[in-house]
């Protein structure tokens, strides 16, 4: 990407620098994206380009979101709520406080997640952003769905689903389907839930949206599962496969080819950090012996010269220096023995009814699935890319494996986790 040639304060570059974060959020790339946001607010501030500010803070609580650091970004999001209500902008206000909601719903503060939702739904009917109206509608209905209140849930979704046939957006067609389709599964009705993935498998198929396909077989296997159709529900867990591992290997295929490269970059520049600790080892060797030599010799020379007590100081320095060169030349073995022995593993793996063991409320298979592979450093994006499920799905899995393990984060979780072991 190429920087603009403008002036340090000129209020467009901090918009191109709200724009570059936007992208390395996309990419799940947080370090760079916060660094862009941080560069547009200085910029944005110096000119005093108030809703260039105001992205730049939502950048930011998003990135934040999303690594789970939820003090921080609830900071930003707050700031970003304050200052949309000071110049009246309706439309950031209501997003501030529907990104608030989910900060709240990802610490269970229930209440407080509905009633942030519904400010905003207001917002948002206000000005007449549909889109954004139907959204908050969605989350509301996902945390009816999760208390049990299966027919609030219903209602919204029905709501949502209605004004996005209403403007036209196909993706937020199949969201509400989807969401349709799991309520009425959790509530029992599995013919209901199966006309419903039906209507949304047929829009997923036409639009070609592969993840949500994914998960609407598996939804649909679960159905036939508790229908105790058995054949059918093979069927459904197939296709799941089939699809996962044609994704797989369209994916693994460009992700081979790029650690690839990597690899044989990151070998030949071992092989040459290798060489050069042999040299240094080797050059340090041939110093030891010559100042060893050196030091005899200065030696006889100073009980010559200048008699007993200089030799004794110069010994002692000579002592010094010995001690010096040993622990180098350690330093460098030790290195040396790290280079050859290549990196170490850290195996957190735990047996499920070994955990499940130790919990009042065990995980469930997808939740124990999300949740390891959370452990391994993935931000909840490549959780979900790994797993092929969407990312609110992932999310949704996290906040009951938080809530089982009586944690509110990804760094509590981990510890919980190692404590197991």
């Amino acid at each position: 990407m190429k920087t603009l040639d403008l002036h340090p304060n000129d209020s467009l570059k901090a918009w191109v620098y709200n724009l570059r974060s936007i992208a390395y959020s996309y990419k799940a790339q947080y370090d760079s994206s916060v660094a862009y946001s941080i560069r547009a607010l200085d910029l944005a501030r110096s000119n005093k380009d108030t809703i260039c500010i105001m992205d730049g803070y939502n950048n930011l609580g998003i990135d934040f979101m999303y690594q789970e650091d939820y003090v921080t970004s609830r900071t930003y999001y707050m700031q970003l709520e304050s200052l949309a209500k000071s110049y009246r902008d309706t439309l950031r206000w209501a997003h501030a406080l529907n990104n608030l909601g989910m900060l709240d719903g990802y610490e269970n503060k229930t209440d407080e997640e509905l009633d942030r939702y519904d400010q905003a739904a207001g917002l948002f009917k206000h000005i007449g952003e549909k889109e954004g109206y139907a959204n908050t509608l969605l989350n509301t209905g996902t945390v009816y769905s999760m208390l049990g209140k299966y027919e609030l849930a219903e209602t919204n979704y029905r709501q949502a689903l209605g004004i996005f046939k209403e403007i036209g957006y196909t993706s937020g067609v199949i969201h509400a389907y989807l969401n349709l389709a799991e309520n009425y599964h959790l509530e029992g009705q599995n013919e209901k839930s199966l006309a419903i993935s039906r209507r949304a498998l047929a829009l997923v198929m036409d639009h070609h949206f592969e993840q949500d396909e994914i998960y609407l077989y598996e939804l649909m296997k679960k159905v036939y599962e508790s229908k105790q159709d058995y054949r059918q529900a093979y069927q459904y867990q197939k296709q799941q496969y089939e699809l996962q591992q044609k994704i797989f290997n369209t994916e693994k295929s460009l992700q081979i080819n790029d650690l690839q490269a990597k690899y044989e970059t990151s070998l030949k520049e071992s092989k040459i950090e290798k060489l050069t600790l042999e040299n240094e080892l080797k050059l340090a060797s041939l110093t030891q012996a010559r100042w060893q030599i050196a030091v005899l010799i200065g030696g006889v020379l100073m009980v010559l010269l200048i008699g007993g007590l200089l030799f004794w100081i110069k010994a002692k320095k000579a002592q010094s220096d010995k001690l010096e060169q040993k622990l180098r030349m350690e330093e460098l073995q030790r290195r040396y023995v790290e280079l050859l022995s290549g990196p170490a593993k850290i195996d957190l793996d735990i047996a499920l009814d070994m955990f499940n063991a130790k919990l009042v409320n065990p995980l469930t298979d997808r939740e124990y699935e999300v949740l390891q592979s959370s452990m391994t450093g993935k931000t909840n994006q490549e959780v979900a890319d790994a797993l092929f499920v969407t990312l609110s799905t992932v999310k949704f899995h996290l906040k009951n494996v938080y809530q089982k393990l009586g944690v509110s984060n990804r760094k509590e979780a981990l510890k919980y986790v190692v404590k197991l072991k």
